[in-house]
């Protein structure tokens, strides 16, 4: 594995030769964004994540959010895809979140909330939103809009992948 001692410096090209089979080329296009091509010629923009986590433990019950995460990152971000789950399964009925952005839902069409089906401990990866993106300054809270009926579900987690 090569150690750098300082930063690794790549010249900006449009577009590299594929590499051997089995391996990734990183290369710089103009304007500096980092891409990775594979020997097959697949090209993709190389953009490093952020997760805003949030979690409630205990029993879940109805709310509404009023804990706030506030994108202090200097840019605008990408709403990429949120993730719920729960360490106990909800029975009765599913659990629905909803995440928003300065107090607005990111899901226009509610149908594409989090849902945490009954018996199950995660909603699955999630990216139908309809709000894709976040300005600096401006804030992340979730809102829980049902638990199960049953068993209400317990020890909640949302992560929103920007």
């Amino acid at each position: 594995m090569p150690k750098f001692s300082s930063a690794l410096q790549l010249a900006e090209q449009t577009s590299p030769a594929n590499p051997p089979a089995g391996w990734v080329s990183l290369f710089a296009k103009p304007g500096g964004a980092l891409w990775a091509r594979t020997s097959a010629g697949v090209e993709r923009l190389v953009e490093p994540g952020i997760l805003f986590p949030f979690s409630a433990s205990g029993t879940l019950a109805v709310m509404i959010g009023s804990y706030r995460l506030y994108n202090d990152t200097g840019n605008a971000l990408t709403i990429k895809a949120v993730r719920a789950s729960v360490g106990t399964a909800p029975t009765g009925a599913p659990i629905l979140v909803d995440i928003n952005v300065d107090g607005s839902t990111i899901f226009a069409t509610q149908a594409n909330r989090p849902t945490i089906a009954i018996g199950t401990n995660t909603s699955g990866k999630v990216t139908a939103m309809s709000t894709t993106s976040i300005a600096d300054g401006s804030y992340f809270s979730v809102d829980v809009d049902q638990v199960g009926s049953v068993v209400a579900g317990a020890n909640l987690t949302v992560q929103v992948l920007c």
